[in-house]
């Protein structure tokens, strides 16, 4: 291979990277002026979820810890 041919060489990019972008802002177009569709109100929810599901296992926590001090002094 000449020297030329070397640096003309480019590496192309895979063929599915344009269409990955496409779908991603045809994605995002879809839930364009949707309340609460966007990534922030998502992201939001899931830390509701999150503190919700702590609280649980909290309560959880101390329930069982009351029935076994409960047990150990009867």
């Amino acid at each position: 291979m000449s020297q030329d041919n070397e640096s003309t060489v480019q590496e192309a990019p895979p063929p599915y990277a344009e269409e990955d972008k496409r779908s991603f802002l045809r994605f995002r177009g879809i839930h364009a002026g949707i309340p609460g569709a966007s990534v922030e109100d998502f992201l939001a929810r899931c830390r509701e979820d999150k503190e919700y599901e702590f609280a649980i296992e909290k309560r959880e926590e101390e329930e069982r810890a009351r029935l076994a001090k409960a047990k150990l002094s009867s």
